[in-house]
């Protein structure tokens, strides 16, 4: 049974430690167009289900929220699930002000939702093809307009029948952007737990190299770091 964390009551509890000074609280917004899977990914996470898209009821917005230990320390994170609909531009603005760290989704069925992607991290000017041979943006992270960690996810690896994207974009695109790249299916969960985990890793790490060897809390950071270390879910 799904714990009721997702209640009011929970909701005004991880509300008020994000909005404390609370050291290791962070803010993860996940991205993509409709359908790819971001919700699902987010429910994975927090209570590790898997729900089926319905295209009757598409999310418009939502939020989870979510403790977990990661290397011996303890995150709240508070994970905002955004609807594919939302304008390129209102994104961009919510993700350099609200946002510790992004977690961008496409479906590799899915050429337009890759293009969604692109669009919002890069901008009109992201390359068609052969993203390997372009110089990547003047600002590595989100073409210059905000710097924030991000881990490129490519969804519905249980659908490789119906591949429009192939595993070589989506690394081409990550090495582009300079982020950390996944290709998964959270239908089956595998991993799941790894991009979050060594998503509050990179968030961590910037904070640090921002302020000494202070690991505060809402601040943005990134960086890479090792993967291999035990993630718990509280």
């Amino acid at each position: 049974m799904m714990p009721n964390m997702h209640s009011d009551a929970w909701k005004e509890i991880f509300r008020s430690l994000l909005s404390s000074k609370t050291r290791n609280c962070y803010k993860i917004t996940i991205i993509g167009d409709h359908g790819v899977g971001k919700t699902a990914l987010a429910l994975q996470f927090c209570y590790d289900i898997f729900v089926q898209y319905n295209p009757t009821f598409p999310t418009i917005e939502d939020r989870y929220f979510r403790q977990v230990t990661v290397d011996d320390q303890t995150y709240t994170l508070e994970i905002h699930d955004t609807s594919g609909s939302v304008c390129t531009n209102a994104l961009r603005r919510h993700l350099a002000n609200e946002s510790n760290g992004i977690i961008a989704v496409y479906g590799i069925n899915s050429d337009s939702s890759f293009s969604f992607i692109k669009e919002v991290l890069v901008g009109g000017n992201a390359p068609a093809s052969n993203l390997e041979d372009q110089c990547p943006p003047a600002h590595v992270g989100l073409g210059g307009w905000c710097d924030l960690p991000i881990a490129l996810v490519a969804n519905k690896q249980d659908k490789d029948a119906e591949r429009e994207v192939s595993l070589q974009e989506g690394h081409a695109l990550a090495r582009y952007l300079g982020c950390s790249f996944y290709e998964i299916s959270a239908r089956k969960g595998d991993d799941v737990i790894l991009i979050f985990s060594n998503l509050i890793r990179e968030i961590r790490s910037l904070v640090r190299k921002r302020n000494g060897n202070d690991a505060g809390g809402l601040r943005r950071e990134s960086s890479r770091t090792e993967k291999d270390r035990k993630c718990v879910i509280l």
